[in-house]
């Protein structure tokens, strides 16, 4: 897996998403099994993400290195590995909670429901909380660039799937 932050996309959307991929420099990619930067296309897969009010459906683009034969996904840095919701959802639910501000969150997302919330803070609390407190981390939209740095994974990431963190220029 690939996650990659560009300055200029900072957006859930499908079209947005689209137009990076098809710009995107494959040679600029780094394998995170080998570190070969030798990529082809090798095809995509749709997947919803859920975003304040709305689902949007992507089609994410997976590359194989030529070099070790392996498949990686392309992923936006906003898109949480494994998971349904966006980083910022994510975010916004365990800020609300450290605030006692469920309703709060709740409007701001008003398609996803009191399940998701409580699963997000179970998530939160099983495999991450310990992780930001041994490294003095809080919760803040940059958290994601400390993550990788830290546990070479996205915030939130469950699976402990090989991922590589890349900033790309614009």
């Amino acid at each position: 897996m690939i996650t990659v932050y560009k300055a200029n996309v900072n957006q859930v959307d499908a079209e947005s998403y689209k137009k990076f991929t098809e710009t995107l420099n494959l040679y600029s990619l780094i394998c995170p099994k080998c570190k070969h930067h030798d990529f082809q296309k090798h095809g995509y897969y749709t997947r919803k993400v859920k975003y304040k009010k709305h689902s949007v459906t992507l089609r994410i683009l997976r590359v194989k290195c030529m070099s070790c034969k392996s498949t990686h996904a392309v992923l936006l840095y906003f898109i949480v590995p494994y998971s349904q919701y966006a980083l910022e959802v994510h975010l916004k639910a365990l800020q609300s909670d450290f605030l006692n501000k469920f309703i709060d969150w709740i409007e701001w997302n008003e398609e996803i429901n009191e399940y998701s919330y409580y699963y997000i803070r179970s998530q939160f609390q099983k495999y991450w909380k310990e992780r930001l407190i041994s490294e003095s981390m809080r919760l803040n939209p940059d958290l994601f660039k400390s993550c990788f740095k830290s546990f070479s994974l996205q915030f939130m990431q469950i699976k402990c799937t090989r991922n590589i963190f890349l900033s790309l220029s614009t």
